[in-house]
């Protein structure tokens, strides 16, 4: 292989993961673990535990996941690029949902406990549910998606405790 088709495929798979973690709700999940990575560290003068961040991680992204499929084909007038990845790319982010639940599914069964797995099933579904039922609602109270997901993010912060069993 020559030197520039090696520049070009290190450049193409750059760019499909630039426009994988913008596009695709990455860095809101990892703002979201970060909210739980400070509370814990504020809370219990600790670091988090791995478990506890990837459980975070993965709960948030299977809901911007969710989100990115639901409004893929709207999004083509308001965000095109975003429209056209998720297009692209429809199989592996619906697989993606389902090995991402499975293993955080295991990760609590094996780290945590039955109230916290509880939880996380329902705010994975509650999450999911905002653009199949939810949305609607938006068009009457203009602000009631900025109270959704700050409720769910104001959640974060019990999040370390819930993990706990505390």
């Amino acid at each position: 292989m020559s030197e520039i088709n090696k520049v070009n495929k290190w450049d193409r798979i750059l760019s499909t993961f630039v426009t994988e973690f913008a596009a695709n709700g990455h860095l809101q999940s990892l703002s979201a673990t970060s909210i739980v990575f400070i509370s814990y560290g504020i809370v219990y003068g600790d670091f988090a535990s791995l478990p506890l961040l990837v459980s975070s991680y993965l709960t948030f992204q299977v809901i911007f996941w969710f989100d990115r499929l639901q409004d893929h084909e709207v999004d083509l007038v308001d965000n095109p690029e975003r429209s056209l990845h998720v297009s692209r790319n429809l199989t592996r982010i619906r697989f993606s949902i389902i090995a991402a639940i499975l293993l955080n599914l295991i990760i609590i069964i094996q780290t945590s406990n039955f109230r916290f797995l509880w939880i996380n099933i329902c705010v994975i579904l509650l999450g999911v549910l905002y653009p199949i039922l939810f949305k609607q609602i938006t068009r009457v109270i203009p602000i009631f998606k900025n109270l959704y997901v700050s409720i769910f993010f104001t959640f974060l912060v019990l999040f370390p405790s819930l993990y706990l069993g505390i």
